[in-house]
């Protein structure tokens, strides 16, 4: 299912943006959360930024390469906001689609989330997110804290390839060197407290640091500094 939302009335569309979600959330978990609180993306919508995103595969990670590109050129798509292992996937389409710039939210965390095992993938459990949210003090007030741990469920089951985890944190300056190749498209690193520290090297000239949001910063308070700071790249 695509998720499509498009500028309200009045405001006039800059641009279309694609969000790639990380392996843990669903959309409408964390870029598009449906609460009391304006989302992420209700606040890139009312600075004119038409937002596509979509819910990984669960056949694994080259179908979720596949889909991004066919969203790209299905919808003529102008930037990508990547998320956490959404950045991966940038990183595999990379040379095959072609768009006017890139943006990489925390590419690798410090952050895990326990999940269990099935012959189907990985179950996340509400209380493990709960626990999570309070371990790495994340600031998000009661409303947005709770609508996110409902909006995830029970039985929620995602197949993603854990060697990548191990083969990023233990060699990641080959992904480091293709952020040369992102520049050909233009691109931008925001990083959270929770990024590791080998990221905050990769491209430090192009980076939007922010010390005190978690990596859940787009539920956070923060997700409005963001906000402004990916309107303010598509605008330069």
């Amino acid at each position: 299912m695509i998720f499509k939302k498009t500028v309200p009335s009045g405001v006039r569309k800059k641009c279309s943006m694609l969000y790639l979600m990380g392996m843990t959330w669903h959309t409408r978990c964390m870029f598009d959360l449906d609460c009391s609180e304006p989302s992420f993306c209700d606040i890139l919508n009312s600075y004119g930024i038409e937002t596509y995103a979509v819910d990984n595969s669960s056949v694994g990670h080259a179908a979720n390469v596949d889909q991004a590109r066919a969203l790209i050129d299905q919808h003529q798509i102008d930037y990508i906001f990547a998320y956490s292992y959404g950045c991966r996937v940038v990183m595999d389409l990379l040379h095959s689609v072609d768009v006017k710039g890139i943006m990489l939210l925390d590419p690798i965390s410090d952050v895990r989330v326990p999940k269990e095992k099935t012959h189907m993938g990985s179950v996340v459990r509400k209380s493990d997110i709960d626990s999570v949210l309070t371990a790495n003090s994340a600031q998000i007030t009661a409303h947005m804290r709770a609508a996110h741990i409902a909006a995830v469920s029970d039985s929620d089951t995602l197949i993603v390839p854990g060697y990548m985890d191990h083969v990023l944190e233990t060699n990641p300056s080959p992904y480091g060197r293709r952020l040369s190749d992102l520049f050909k498209n233009r691109c931008r690193l925001f990083l959270t407290k929770h990024c590791l520290q080998v990221v905050r090297q990769w491209r430090p000239e192009a980076t939007t640091f922010y010390p005190n949001s978690s990596h859940w910063i787009m539920l956070e308070p923060g997700r409005y500094q963001l906000a402004k700071a990916v309107h303010d790249f598509i605008s330069c």
